[in-house]
């Protein structure tokens, strides 16, 4: 109706507030019957608008999937290119998986599944790293963890400022005992949503900086972890090119970056590893 008067009176202004209006509300108009009739130019700026407004990218899917099949016949040869402007990578893998077993529109189309396809090969390249999300489906977080001396007790929370909820990460076999790895002389660092530990030395290190630089031995890892707070698990990510321990980690620019720290070997021999890698 909004966008009809818009429409109707011949105003570019009008007609952009009328859209800007859509795509803040995408998610309550995409309950009612009127979503239904939206005009294809219509759904294509909300589906790439960074500020469409939807719980997660699943929604947005599966409304697309809604609105193709309401006039299969005419909107089918529609529906690629309806996918094409979604964030399909940000929907979890196992849900993608099922869409494209279920949804008779997906599996029938080879150039959708090609782009199911696609964005499931994305999430396992990128290994957590999305920089994309639209920011109405994501939530900031605090992390806090500390590990105790003796490196056997953990406590490890994140506080969402959205729900104003903490939340302990996973837990493993006895108690005290973290699943999310944190291993001496390893380093911390958030993406987006998510909390990468990278690096660290295996066995029983002193967790002192101090103390852990004089060890006679480091047992460097190249290992890196990613702990996401929407599904609550606590995955491998690829291993960095060499073992690191005592080293920094930032992310930027949709990277992660380590910087320098020590490699496996003697504590005389194990050499300063002065450059950054990606």
């Amino acid at each position: 109706m909004l966008l009809a008067l818009a429409e109707g009176y011949g105003s570019a202004s009008l007609l952009q507030r009328a859209n800007e209006f859509v795509v803040q509300n995408f998610h309550d108009l995409s309950m009612t019957p009127d979503f239904l009739d939206m005009p294809l130019g219509v759904l294509e700026v909300c589906l790439g608008s960074d500020s469409l407004s939807v719980p997660s990218e699943e929604v947005a899917v599966r409304s697309s999937l809604r609105w193709t099949s309401h006039d299969l016949q005419t909107r089918q040869r529609l529906l690629p290119r309806l996918l094409a402007l979604l964030r399909l990578h940000h929907v979890p893998t196992h849900t993608l998986q099922a869409l494209a077993r279920t949804e008779n529109i997906l599996s029938g189309d080879q150039l959708c599944v090609s782009l199911v396809s696609d964005a499931v090969s994305r999430q396992t390249q990128l290994s957590g790293l999305l920089p994309d999300a639209r920011p109405a489906t994501t939530q900031s977080y605090i992390y806090i963890h500390k590990t105790e001396e003796n490196g056997e007790i953990h406590h490890s929370f994140c506080y969402c400022l959205d729900t104003d909820q903490w939340r302990e990460l996973p837990q493993g076999q006895g108690a005290g005992f973290s699943m999310t790895p944190d291993p001496s002389g390893s380093s911390l660092t958030s993406y987006a949503e998510k909390l990468f530990v990278t690096g660290g030395c295996r066995g029983n290190c002193c967790r002192t900086v101090r103390l852990h630089v004089a060890e006679p031995f480091h047992d460097a890892t190249a290992e890196v972890w990613c702990y996401c707070p929407v599904t609550h698990t606590c995955t491998p990510a690829p291993d960095m090119g060499k073992p690191r321990t005592m080293h920094t980690a930032v992310t930027t620019l949709g990277r992660l970056y380590v910087l320098g720290g020590r490699t496996r070997g003697e504590r005389e021999g194990a050499p300063s590893l002065m450059e950054v890698r990606i």
